[in-house]
């Protein structure tokens, strides 16, 4: 079992990673600015579609918060994807870059999974509304920071095999999506060309 887990995040991850798509958004219609919300993938699938979300914020506990957050990781990740072909494979912000990218869409995914259940539970949309923030001001931080490092220094932001804790997040996000950073350190390092076999997160 735990041997399909991974090759199933593999795919995931290495799907994300070698995408030769145009970095696109996930809402084409966010529910905040118009009256209704269209979600779709990358390769424009349609996700959700709620026609009227006004109506279903007095109906469902928590999905207000959910479509924001939403709105909030989508940019993110849009602004991500164009910053991540300019910056070398061995860049620390490139390797974490992957990493919310792919948080958020598990996001996006997981809260399109809950909306979608016959009977929606409000406790684990609530779980999920306040995993959601904090992935969220942890890809604001880490957003802010890259804009402010030194330009001139790529040195420091360079990985090697000494200093690969350096490439985790304040905290392992990936167990609400039924997974691990060490699985998903494992996986962008043995993409990126670095020893799969030794942990970035001992």
């Amino acid at each position: 079992m735990t041997e399909i887990l991974t090759e199933s995040m593999y795919s995931l991850v290495s799907k994300s990673v070698f995408s030769t798509a145009s970095c696109k958004k996930f809402l084409a219609s966010d529910g905040i600015s118009s009256s209704n919300l269209l979600l779709k993938d990358q390769s424009g699938k349609v996700l959700l579609n709620c026609r009227n979300v006004n109506a279903l914020k007095g109906k469902i506990d928590g999905i207000g918060i959910s479509f924001a957050i939403t709105k909030n990781l989508d940019e993110y990740q849009f602004v991500l994807c164009n910053y991540i072909p300019t910056l070398p494979d061995h860049d620390i912000f490139k390797l974490k870059f992957q990493k919310m990218r792919l948080l958020i869409t598990m996001f996006i995914t997981k809260m399109v999974d809950v909306l979608l259940q016959p009977k929606i539970n409000s406790k684990v949309l609530a779980d999920l509304n306040k995993h959601g923030n904090a992935i969220l001001l942890e890809v604001s931080e880490l957003t802010h920071e890259y804009r402010e490092r030194d330009k001139d220094d790529s040195v420091s932001y360079l990985l090697n095999k000494k200093n690969t804790d350096i490439i985790n997040l304040k905290m392992d996000y990936f167990i609400q999506f039924d997974a691990t950073e060490i699985q998903i350190n494992r996986i962008l390092l043995s993409i990126y060309g670095f020893d799969a076999t030794e942990s970035a997160a001992e």
